[in-house]
């Protein structure tokens, strides 16, 4: 869900019909019951919980039992879809209306879970595929399933009874709201015809984004690199890559490794080259899905009456229309003009130290310059760095601060069964009542066939069964840099700051209250869902937070010097213009495509935009908007809401910020008040509640320097 560069926080999503953000891809659940011995005691402080074979959801299948449970699953909810149809002369309630299909709907997920999940995470590559075709075989028929007319009727006829009839609680009324709201925007007010038409242009739309991002998935591609164009690179960094014959060495273009090379090779061509590779992944086969599916998300948006996809795509989230998330880009695009200027001119001199005849910068300088100039400005060596990050002592150290502030225990469940013998699974308990609120598992580093990024999955929405409220589950999946021999993993302290902030999407699906899946946990409109982990971003630049989570790796004893510390610190705004510029670039491009009246070209695109905002010729042998997979399920028309969300997660910060980093009181709050309430009001409200006024973005310019 999170992404600092581009792809890092990538989140592959379907919204299918019930509640405005209801997502198969990554609403996942199980409902399978943990086993614990019945002895088990747990006292405040434990750390570990004993559980022999503990499968809180299956980790492992064969094909054919995939493929089997999958076919089962849909002909299970399917067939409580025509129970609920065929109700006759039966008094209308919640409970027999929105009430069943939304428990229908949370069950089905539930039951589903396992099997989409394992295409992110399998490391069998048949499972992998059967997953695949699980999901894809899944979007089509739940497109299919929230189009059913008779489905939308026993829903009108209900929510006329119950406004006139029945006194509703705040949470149920939403319920409702959302559901009905989406029915509509699945095309249920159109005519028959028009909402066939709608229909096949979006089981079309599901269908090309599912091969888009199992392309990307199972893109294998390598730059080959000589011992030459290796210059620079540190033996720390060479052992991440493949060594190969003849001194050479293969990098892969998955983003750990990438970034990795960019950032410390001097040598342009080889950086060129690199970028060349990276930005060609499935170049052929993506660029021509993206384009199909632009243009049938045109005419998709004209049937259902919309303007254009844009603004049928931000219908539902705090913008409410692409205008104002147009206006808003535009107006951050002016502000930051400056900044980004200035960010450009001293990459530029430092270029020109080492070639004077330069007169620009190339797409493949930025992040080696900014890499050098930041080593420079305050003597900050990446690599040093990472020698105070140990990921397992970081690890640690984020579980404590996230405890004290949330006022919640973590507790790991020994012998638990999972997918992967580096996966672990956690419980989440109340630190007062020792309440069971969540698990979550925690998958860390890169394999062949998982999911490439940083991402925060639910694995099973927390709602209120039977008077009971089912713990929630998720599991982070990142690729951290992985241990090398003579050395555990050390982080980046940009991986720091992802683990923060997907931690931070982990608690807000993890301590959720709401009664509903609909509404529960994360299932927020999309342009606020990434506001809580943000802000939780903010902890990993403070002193008194780097102390606490810094070890040396090799010994002990040290944390972070001090004056390393105030430096990390002082560079948090170095190159904000560039890097914020950056985002801009997406945002823009997303809401172009998805605003125009007319078939445009996605890469040329892509290129006119990247040379207005930065001044750069793009490589014009690339095809970036190949390897774009936001746009292509879940973002599309709202890549804008990275940086929308920014400036509330930066308005709550200003509750926490100096002498509240740690404080219980304000943690609570903030559980409260924003996490524990999910959708079950609008985000503005929730935030209000928090702040004690209404949110507003002096504290995001501020952060800027704008």
């Amino acid at each position: 869900m999170k992404i600092l560069t581009p792809q890092k926080r990538a989140m592959s999503v379907l919204s299918f019909g019930i509640g405005s953000s209801l997502v198969l891809s990554l609403l996942l659940s199980c409902s399978s019951k943990i086993k614990e011995s019945e002895n088990q005691s747990l006292a405040l402080g434990q750390r570990k919980v004993q559980a022999q074979g503990v499968e809180l959801i299956k980790a492992s299948y064969v094909p054919a039992e995939l493929k089997a449970s999958c076919e089962q699953e849909i002909k299970n909810f399917k067939d409580k879809l025509n129970q609920f149809v065929q109700q006759k002369n039966t008094e209308v309630t919640f409970a027999n209306s929105f009430g069943f299909l939304e428990t229908a709907t949370a069950d089905f997920q539930d039951k589903l879970s396992p099997l989409t999940f394992m295409y992110s995470v399998s490391q069998d590559p048949e499972v992998r595929k059967v997953s695949q075709d699980c999901e894809a075989q899944s979007s089509q028929e739940l497109i299919e399933i929230f189009s059913r007319r008779d489905i939308y009727q026993v829903l009108k006829k209900a929510k006329a009874v119950l406004d006139k009839n029945h006194k509703l609680g705040q949470e149920e009324q939403r319920l409702i709201s959302e559901t009905m709201r989406s029915f509509k925007l699945n095309g249920l007010e159109l005519a028959d015809d028009k909402l066939e038409a709608f229909k096949k242009l979006r089981k079309e739309i599901s269908d090309l984004q599912t091969q888009f991002h199992a392309n990307l998935n199972n893109n294998n591609d390598m730059a080959v690199m000589s011992e030459t164009e290796m210059e620079g690179v540190p033996e720390s960094v060479r052992a991440l890559f493949t060594k190969l014959p003849n001194n050479q060495y293969g990098i892969s273009t998955k983003a750990t490794y990438y970034v990795a090379f960019m950032e410390n090779a001097v040598n342009p061509e080889a950086r060129k080259k690199m970028l060349t590779a990276y930005e060609n992944r499935e170049a052929k086969k993506n660029t021509e899905l993206m384009q199909k599916t632009i243009s049938l998300k045109r005419q998709a948006a004209a049937i259902i009456g919309f303007q254009h996809w844009a603004d049928y795509k931000t219908n539902d989230k705090m913008a409410k229309n692409a205008k104002t998330a147009w206006e808003f880009l535009q107006g951050l695009k002016n502000k930051l003009r400056k900044s980004y200027n200035k960010d450009y001119k001293d990459l530029l001199a430092l270029k020109k130290e080492t070639n004077p005849n330069a007169t620009k910068l190339d797409p493949w300088d930025g992040a080696y310059y900014s890499n050098q100039l930041r080593k420079r400005k305050y003597s900050l060596d990446e690599e040093v760095l990472r020698e105070y990050f140990p990921a397992d002592y970081v690890t640690k150290k984020m579980f404590e601060i996230y405890e004290t502030l949330l006022n919640v225990r973590f507790v790991k469940v020994e012998n638990a069964i999972t997918w992967h013998p580096s996966v672990n699974l956690f419980e989440v308990r109340d630190e007062k009542t020792k309440e069971l609120l969540a698990y979550f598992y925690t998958d860390m580093f890169p394999r062949e066939g998982k999911y490439s990024h940083a991402a925060a999955f639910p694995l099973r929405t927390g709602r209120k069964v039977n008077g009971v409220y089912l713990a929630p589950i998720s599991s982070i999946v990142a690729n951290l840099t992985p241990p090398v021999p003579g050395k555990p993993s050390l982080l980046s302290h940009e991986e720091v700051d992802t683990l923060f902030h997907e931690f931070g999407h982990i608690m807000h699906m993890s301590l959720t209250r709401s009664h509903y899946a609909t509404l529960s946990g994360s299932n927020v409109a999309w342009d606020f869902v990434e506001a809580p982990s943000q802000m939780l971003e903010n902890w990993v630049w403070e002193p008194q937070i780097l102390e606490m989570i810094t070890q040396k790796y090799d010994r002990p004893s040290e944390s972070m010097p001090k004056e390393m510390i105030e430096k990390l610190q002082q560079s948090r705004k170095f190159n904000l213009g560039w890097m914020n510029t950056r985002q801009l670039i997406f945002g823009i491009f997303d809401l172009t495509l998805h605003q125009s009246a007319k078939d445009l070209d996605v890469t040329e695109t892509y290129k006119k935009i990247y040379k207005d905002l930065t001044g750069m010729d793009p490589l014009p042998e690339t095809h970036f908007p190949a390897t774009f997979g936001h746009i292509m399920g879940g973002y599309d028309a709202g890549y804008y809401g990275y940086l929308w969300s920014n400036v509330f997660a930066m308005d709550m910060f200003t509750k926490f910020q100096g002498k509240n980093l740690l404080s219980k009181q304000v943690g609570y709050k903030y559980r409260t008040s924003i996490l524990e309430k999910g959708n079950t009001k609008e985000a503005s409200l929730l935030l209000s509640e928090f702040l004690g006024r209404k949110p507003n973005s002096e504290a995001f310019f501020r952060y800027l320097g704008i």
